[in-house]
């Protein structure tokens, strides 16, 4: 956990995944990891993350169209 702290206040850099559709980790030893702001210790094992297809939708507010003539 001392190393995300330090990664945290900048004295330290954390590795980067790239972007990729399915990615498999084999841990051999316990080990610091952090999603979303939650940390913990992930005892060995395996860990596979796949890439979600459903995506969030948002929603914004239609913007009214303006005929210029400044009677709208």
């Amino acid at each position: 956990m001392v190393h995300m702290g330090q990664i945290i206040g900048g004295m330290r850099v954390g590795l980067r995944l790239k972007q990729v559709h399915k990615v498999y980790i084999k841990l051999l030893a316990e080990l610091p990891v952090q999603v979303d702001g939650e940390a913990w210790l992930q005892p060995p094992g395996s860990i596979s993350i796949q890439r979600c297809l459903r995506q969030a939708k948002m929603k914004v507010k239609a913007v009214r169209q303006q005929s210029g003539n400044g009677f709208d």
